[in-house]
């Protein structure tokens, strides 16, 4: 990652998709504080996977919880015919009432709340965010732990 990093202005290519890896790793860098390079980057042919990416443990939850709907929403929705109606279950409330609302106080969060509505807007998503207590919420613990196929075979 450190050979991307640097003279980047965290912006990249608007009339390429968000779920193209450069808009992906462009995200996902500014989300954890990093800038691209510019000068290091081929916008059409860079290729970059971003899903298997180790995040810090003590990475702030709301963060965590926020990646995982989105790197979810990313992997599942071009699975999708139309416009969807998408319950999320999640067990944080401030990240419920965040989806709710449309933002979240924290600056790095916010950036991944922007992807996840950019996502849901460009797939006619309708996102409805439901809380459930930890214990009851099989689905939001296999999301955070980016248990992508338990939860196709599981949910699917």
């Amino acid at each position: 990652m450190s050979h991307y990093l640097d003279d980047f202005f965290g912006a990249s290519d608007t009339t390429t998709s968000p779920t193209t890896p450069i808009q992906v790793l462009s995200l996902s860098a500014a989300a954890l504080g990093f800038k691209l390079s510019h000068k290091k980057m081929a916008w059409d042919t860079t290729k970059l996977e971003i899903l298997g990416i180790k995040l810090n443990s003590q990475k702030d939850i709301r963060f965590l919880e926020a990646l995982a709907i989105l790197e979810a929403l990313r992997r599942f929705s071009p699975l999708w015919n139309g416009a969807h109606h998408v319950v999320v279950h999640v067990d944080n409330e401030n990240v419920e009432y965040g989806l709710r609302k449309g933002s979240i106080w924290d600056p790095q969060t916010q950036v991944l709340f922007r992807a996840i509505f950019a996502l849901c807007l460009q797939q006619h998503i309708d996102l409805v965010p439901i809380c459930i207590s930890s214990m009851a919420n099989v689905l939001a613990d296999a999301l955070s732990r980016c248990r992508f196929t338990f939860i196709q075979q599981q949910f699917t």
